[in-house]
């Protein structure tokens, strides 16, 4: 009579119940074993894996135990089918977590020289990164242009001007998630409203504040940043031969304060911003809730 394998030596079939708590989700993964499966998993990209062959991709000799630790991660890390198991998108988060270096790595860069003026007294910008955060600074003064988390991984191996276009674009890209009502932490909805800038950016009078409804996760910037992308500013800058995508977003003086900024009222807020250029200024008028109410273009004329 053949012996049939006891349900330790099968292979998983099911999830354990869902897991909620955020110890029990770091509890699960933090085993040598478990992030073994799992970057198996990540190497085999969009391929299914079979149980052996994930077993002996992870070079464990007890079956029983490498199952009991495969078990461990289906519902949430792992996904289970016919064709063999491959990793959820919270798994694939986990992995591309431990590969940008932000739990493992630490790199500090010293200030250096970047190209750009500070807009409030005109003398040159430093950048630096410590504590995962990369900064743009007057040298002179000190004003803050930009600061914003950037993973180590986006660092390493970049030269500094390849790390600041790579820095300009992914904030870019994490506001404009912001302000479109997405998360750019979870995917959840984000909420944006403006917000008195002495509450929580004391070097600006008005705001914008937006908040996830689900893992509260918050971003708090000048009225600026969220017009990188609007279409009346976009197509004003192509007016005058300049394409804004380019433009290092520190390098706007409507970007990085509210000097541009003129507060129509506060209840509800409502908030104007002056761009200009050449003989012209473009004003675009927000109202509490971000959206663009009116937009008027002009000529500056200059008394002789």
């Amino acid at each position: 009579m053949s012996s049939q394998p006891t349900r330790e030596d099968a292979p998983a079939e099911q999830a354990d119940p869902p897991i909620t708590e955020p110890a029990e989700v770091f509890a699960t993964i933090s085993n040598e074993t478990r992030l073994a499966i799992l970057e198996a998993l990540w190497e085999a990209e969009t391929r299914h894996v079979s149980f052996t062959e994930l077993n002996r991709a992870v070079g464990m000799k007890d079956s029983a135990q490498f199952n009991y630790h495969l078990r461990q991660l289906l519902g949430r890390f792992v996904h289970k089918s016919d064709d063999g198991y491959k990793l959820t998108y919270a798994g694939k988060h986990v992995l591309r977590t431990l590969i940008s270096g932000r739990f493992t790595d630490q790199i500090n860069i010293d200030p250096f020289s970047i190209p750009g003026a500070c807009v409030g007294c005109g003398e040159p910008l430093v950048a630096s990164y410590a504590d995962e955060v990369l900064a743009v600074r007057c040298s002179a003064c000190e004003r803050l242009h930009s600061g914003y988390p950037f993973p180590p991984a986006a660092v390493q191996g970049r030269t500094h001007e390849e790390m600041l276009d790579s820095y300009n674009r992914w904030v870019r890209h994490l506001y404009s998630l912001a302000a479109d009502g997405v998360c750019p932490e979870c995917g959840s909805q984000m909420k944006s409203k403006l917000v008195d800038g002495q509450q929580c950016l004391p070097e600006l009078q008005i705001a914008v504040g937006h908040e996830c409804v689900q893992c509260q996760s918050h971003v708090t910037a000048a009225i600026g940043m969220n017009l990188l992308y609007q279409p009346d500013v976009v197509s004003f800058y192509r007016d005058h031969d300049i394409d804004l995508e380019n433009v290092p977003y520190w390098e706007l003086p409507w970007c990085v304060g509210d000097e541009h900024t003129t507060v129509i009222a506060d209840d509800p807020w409502r908030a104007r911003v002056a761009i200009t250029l050449g003989d012209e200024e473009l004003r675009v008028t927000v109202d509490d809730d971000i959206s663009v109410v009116a937009v008027e273009r002009t000529k500056q004329y200059t008394r002789k």
